[in-house]
């Protein structure tokens, strides 16, 4: 799966990109990768956006914005940073599942798979005179 996120505006207009993998080394050639950035190499403040877009095919993506930042204290040992103060919304559901694929499918020998053209309404090539 594809994502990656941007720094956005006010408008949230996306701006710097922030990818996952370079699809273009021609194009991309200025873009971060996610393997390489922290969040803090983004300088963040308070206000500031990003989007994070992890399933373009869907275009499902999650809004943040940065309402506060502090040090990491003694106390918060058992919370993991960042934190989600707000959510808005259903997470939509992750995983399609069609109940048309047989549970086995996976163990099927694929070059089993075409022995019988007929099957899937293929015509036979040598039933033809070319």
């Amino acid at each position: 799966m594809i994502s990656t996120f941007y720094l956005s505006n006010d408008d949230w207009d996306k701006l710097q990109e922030i990818a996952e993998t370079k699809m273009d080394e021609d194009t991309q050639s200025e873009i971060m990768m996610m393997e390489d950035t922290k969040l803090a190499d983004l300088n963040p403040e308070k206000g500031q956006r990003l989007i994070y877009i992890y399933d373009f095919f869907s275009v499902r993506s999650f809004f943040m914005e940065i309402v506060n930042i502090r040090d990491k204290s003694s106390e918060d040992e058992n919370l993991e940073f960042p934190i989600c103060t707000l959510s808005h919304g259903k997470a939509p559901k992750q995983m399609f599942i069609d109940d048309s694929i047989p549970d086995n499918f996976e163990d099927e020998d694929p070059e089993d798979f075409f022995d019988n053209p007929e099957e899937f309404g293929f015509d036979n090539i040598d039933d033809y005179d070319i």
